[in-house]
């Protein structure tokens, strides 16, 4: 040990090295502290903002609110969008999900398959840090997104996936009347298990049978295959 000390290039006395894991988490927030502009937070994030370009938003009152987005992402999605009834563009699949609570703060986000590739991968679009889950919070989100993705509401090859929660729905359909919108699959699954054990079903091949039946029926390529299933 104090070979190898005396042959480190580092001036840090060995005295001073972080022993456990608890200095070691200190150490890194000492180091995380130095390269803080500053210890207003609000501070840093409009200083990110004008040397990012990727937050282009922000609203502190009455609730913090931060909208955020790569310009050339913006631009790629854009371009697969279709107004035409002959194009044989293939279909965009948009969704769009909150998570769970984030310390202070939610954080919604819109996701695209970027049909240009094979298979299609899944790109964020862009990004709502926002305090609260109301329509009008929603709002300012996708009140923004048809500002810059004007062929969103007239396009005839996107359609948007939500988990049905009436605060999005609704700003959904205020800000895209014109955008299908469908409720996602996990969710539904979800509400028929939840169904399905307040109804009796207790046993997990009771579940897997029933759930199996639903996914059958979500899968079929038309409605006369859905009936002939059901």
């Amino acid at each position: 040990m104090v070979a190898t000390a005396a042959n480190s290039t580092d001036t840090t006395p060995v005295t001073a090295a972080p022993r456990n894991a608890e200095q070691v988490r200190n150490t890194q927030k000492r180091e995380r502290n130095k390269q803080r502009l500053s210890r207003d937070a609000l501070y840093n994030l409009h200083e990110f903002a004008y040397d990012s370009g990727f937050i282009h938003k922000i609203c502190t009152f009455p609730d913090l609110s931060v909208i955020c987005y790569n310009q050339d992402v913006v631009a790629v999605f854009n371009s697969l969008l279709s107004t035409s009834a002959q194009s044989a563009t293939p279909t965009i699949v948009i969704t769009y999900d909150t998570t769970f609570n984030l310390g202070d703060f939610y954080l919604s986000i819109l996701l695209f398959r970027e049909t240009e590739f094979e298979p299609s991968p899944i790109i964020p679009l862009a990004y709502y840090i926002h305090e609260r889950k109301l329509q009008a919070t929603h709002d300012e989100f996708f009140g923004h997104i048809r500002l810059i993705c004007p062929q969103l509401d007239q396009s005839l090859n996107a359609v948007l996936i939500t988990d049905n929660e009436a605060a999005i729905t609704g700003s959904v359909n205020d800000n895209f009347p014109n955008l299908p919108a469908f409720l996602c699959w996990n969710h539904v699954l979800q509400d028929c298990k939840r169904w399905l054990r307040q109804h009796g079903v207790t046993t997990t091949d009771e579940m897997t049978y029933y759930v199996d039946k639903i996914r059958e029926l979500l899968q079929a390529a038309s409605a006369q295959e859905y009936n002939s299933r059901s």
